[in-house]
């Protein structure tokens, strides 16, 4: 790794350089019988050290001495791995083309993304100042999620020239009459899905006002103005 070290700069906590594929993650086979006999294989003279065991996908992570499952209080100066995707043991290979879909997706949309948010989750919403009242937040299909009512939440993200859209994702027919978003205070126009959308994700584009574009950042507010909540809202990007 280059420069491992954080600084004391506002975000240097955060990890930097290349990633790797999810499609490569080492994916845990299962199945009631395995979890239940699941053994951890120590390594001699390493306490709270160990082996990968037999039920890691590809079979080249199980016994390699460059992976080890150790706590997480002893890593220094290393990326690691905390949570592992899982698959039932017939299923290994529709999860991993799963994780390479994703992997395209994450990919197409970095190439045009600007800054985004995941709402609900933790250190993103710390990383964009959050701001909100009468809030709340869960998890839906995996996806994390924030809506308001009577109430509002609000993020910092980052602009520049390039900028063109604030696209915002949501979750089947929503009811998102109440919803009023504002880029630094400006109202944004009201948009709903043309289609049904029942049962199945989907993203809205908003217009960015070209005089935003020549800000190093924006505060991007989603408020409840009528009582009937704003909607869960799934992931806000600024956009090229």
């Amino acid at each position: 790794m280059v420069k491992p070290e954080g600084d004391g700069g506002r975000f240097d906590h955060i990890a930097s350089g290349p990633l790797y594929d999810l499609a490569e993650t080492p994916i845990l086979k299962v199945d009631s019988t395995s979890i239940q006999n699941l053994k951890l294989i120590p390594i001699n003279g390493k306490p709270l050290t160990f082996k990968v065991p037999p039920l890691v996908y590809p079979a080249g992570y199980t016994g390699n001495k460059h992976l080890k499952l150790v706590p997480f209080f002893d890593i220094h100066d290393s990326r690691y791995m905390i949570y592992w995707p899982v698959a039932q043991r017939g299923a290994v290979n529709e999860r991993e083309q799963e994780l390479a879909g994703q992997d395209h997706e994450v990919m197409r949309m970095s190439l045009t993304t600007i800054d985004h948010v995941t709402p609900g989750e933790q250190q993103p919403e710390i990383d964009h100042v959050i701001q909100s009242e009468n809030s709340v937040s869960g998890i839906f299909k995996n996806r994390h999620w924030r809506s308001a009512e009577n109430g509002y939440f609000a993020y910092n993200l980052k602009m520049d020239s390039s900028a063109r859209y604030l696209r915002v994702a949501y979750f089947g027919n929503s009811t998102l009459r109440g919803l009023r978003i504002y880029i630094n205070n400006r109202q944004l126009p009201e948009l709903y899905a043309k289609t049904s959308k029942d049962g199945v994700f989907y993203s809205l584009d908003y217009p960015v006002d070209p005089k935003f574009r020549q800000l190093p950042s924006v505060t991007v507010k989603f408020e409840d103005v009528e009582g009937k909540g704003t909607g869960r809202v799934f992931d806000v990007r600024i956009l090229k």
